[in-house]
């Protein structure tokens, strides 16, 4: 299936039509490491996706496996759908710093030294400086949950619950739209992602406070957003 081409014109766009045509035809180029155990060759893909010559073949055999030999996406009119051109280290960044911005709250309040240093060293310490400096202006409406606590003996629990939370923004943003993107996204995080991002989840915010939150978030972790997003 072909989703409905969008027309790419001028010079400014020459980056945009590259990045698009990359992600429907070449996704030995952006897959996620974590996917290779769950595919069929996926260990030999992973040897030879650094070779020019063999990437042509690997894409192939992708778009195979993942039943996508006719399923196309051009349409990226929509500033969300560009987000997921970019780059996997920055889009795997997104739902922790979106799961943030939910909790910064619970974040801002950890005072003593100790579990300020053990949140900065779990979360990274740029994330930490988000968190305390800039998270709590960039969104108005925040999740009113209980759950989000934190247990000082098992931190990583609590990033494993903001990345959740993160993931769940994610989810509503992108649920509804066409295959062609949805599994292509997906193989660009790790694997253990897809079942967070592909299941329907009952969030306190609306769908459009999702995607401000997506958007904002975005910029804020790509400095450089404009070339996608302007």
């Amino acid at each position: 299936m072909v989703a409905h081409q969008t027309i790419f014109s001028g010079e400014a766009n020459n980056s945009l039509f590259n990045k698009v045509v990359t992600f429907n035809s070449c996704p030995a180029d952006y897959i996620h490491e974590s996917w290779f155990k769950h595919i069929q060759y996926g260990e030999l893909i992973s040897s030879l996706r650094d070779s020019h010559d063999a990437q042509p073949f690997l894409s192939e055999h992708l778009l195979a496996i993942l039943s996508l030999q006719k399923e196309w996406d051009y349409a990226f009119e929509l500033s969300e759908k560009r987000i997921a051109l970019d780059d996997s280290e920055i889009l795997i960044r997104l739902p922790l710093y979106i799961g943030i911005v939910l909790n910064e709250t619970v974040i801002r309040k950890a005072i003593k030294r100790s579990d300020r240093l053990a949140l900065e060293a779990t979360l990274g310490k740029e994330a930490y400086l988000f968190a305390v400096k800039k998270a709590q202006f960039l969104f108005r409406h925040r999740q009113d949950n209980a759950q989000a606590s934190i247990d000082w003996d098992h931190i990583d629990r609590f990033k494993n619950f903001i990345i959740l939370s993160g993931l769940q923004v994610m989810a509503v943003v992108y649920g509804e739209m066409p295959k062609a993107f949805c599994e292509r996204l997906y193989i660009k995080l790790p694997v253990a992602w897809k079942k967070h991002l592909s299941k329907k989840v009952g969030l306190s915010l609306s769908k459009q406070d999702c995607l401000n939150l997506l958007t904002k978030t975005y910029k804020e972790v790509n400095r450089q957003w404009h070339h996608l997003l302007s």
